[in-house]
């Protein structure tokens, strides 16, 4: 590139590359030849980078790649001893062309793969949060309360078909929904914990804004495990406190406990962090303990600017806080 640049600069008074008669005409110099063959060298390296990776490349990857550097190439061979038209700004056009083509189609393909990927994680945390324990224990409750108080089993099993249908429906969810129909959800799990563990379970609301997005199933793993790893471990239960405001243009959502709480402290590099903070049953295994806590935060990195903070103490409880900027409508 340098040599070129001087090539062009020095000509302007040697004419080695070219010269402009009296007549304004345009005439080659003797060291023209050089300005071609520059670019063909960097051609040619290109072409033996693309064939010595071309294992990594994709073929529609592969075939831009050649039609960028053959035509372009073909192009200065021609010039060599024709000029006249400049081949070489019309090849390269639609070598640039062919790149954009194949750079739009990886973009394209790109979103529909990240697409599949987050209906393949709604699906895996659908079925995450339908926890078999959960599940048999609430089943064991309504069947109490139908031998000994039929209105409140009937109300139970409104709040366990409304857990089931949130569950379910995030599967064929493909954006944000309202903070009200997640809240819905909680509430719904929320009571049917209460049914099971009485006066031991106190829950509070401190709702200030309720007129946002957030991605499905981002709050109810978050309040899951207020209760089973922060009120149920501590003798005589505790609060579940669920809160909501805005500050500063973003939106927060706290889950707080006042639970057992446990030491943030310890390994903060580990993955006990988000064992503890992912809700799982005491019978579930490694993989399913990270799934509650992995797919809130990779939701909210799908969502944009979003965060989870989690905050606990031995002793003093947890607090889990979600802050997300809400897309316009």
């Amino acid at each position: 590139y340098v040599l070129y640049v001087f090539l062009i600069v020095v000509s302007q008074q040697t004419g080695w590359v070219y010269s402009i008669d009296d007549a304004n005409v345009y005439h080659r110099g003797p060291w023209h030849w050089v300005t071609l063959v520059l670019p063909m060298a960097v051609l040619i390296v290109i072409a033996v980078l693309v064939a010595r990776h071309r294992r990594q490349l994709k073929a529609r990857t592969r075939r831009a790649y050649w039609i960028f550097i053959v035509t372009p190439f073909a192009a200065l061979v021609i010039q060599l001893f024709f000029y006249g038209i400049y081949l070489i700004l019309f090849s390269m056009v639609i070598g640039a062309c062919v790149m954009l083509m194949v750079i739009i189609g990886d973009s394209v393909d790109l979103r529909l793969q990240q697409q599949r990927q987050l209906t393949e994680m709604k699906a895996a945390l659908a079925m995450s949060q339908m926890r078999p324990h959960f599940l048999f224990n609430s089943l064991g409750v309504i069947r109490d309360l139908c031998r000994h108080d039929p209105e409140q089993a009937r109300a139970a099993l409104d709040d366990f078909s409304r857990y089931l249908r949130c569950n379910l429906d995030t599967m064929g969810k493909t954006g944000d929904i309202p903070f009200a129909q997640e809240l819905r959800h909680v509430q719904a799990y929320l009571n049917l914990e209460k049914l099971r563990f009485g006066e031991r379970l106190s829950i509070a609301y401190d709702l200030r804004c309720k007129d946002f997005y957030l991605p499905p199933l981002t709050l109810q793993p978050l309040v899951e495990n207020a209760v089973k790893h922060g009120v149920f471990p501590q003798e005589g239960g505790g609060t579940v406190t669920l809160r909501s405001w805005r500050e500063g243009g973003a939106v927060f959502v706290q889950v707080e406990d006042d639970g057992v709480g446990f030491d943030t402290s310890a390994d903060p590099n580990s993955a006990l962090l988000d064992d503890l903070a992912g809700g799982f049953d005491g019978a579930g295994d490694a993989q399913r303990r990270h799934v509650g806590i992995e797919n809130v935060r990779n939701r909210l990195e799908l969502h944009g600017d979003c965060s989870l903070s989690i905050e606990s103490q031995p002793g003093c409880g947890t607090v889990a806080t979600i802050r997300l900027n809400p897309p316009e409508e």
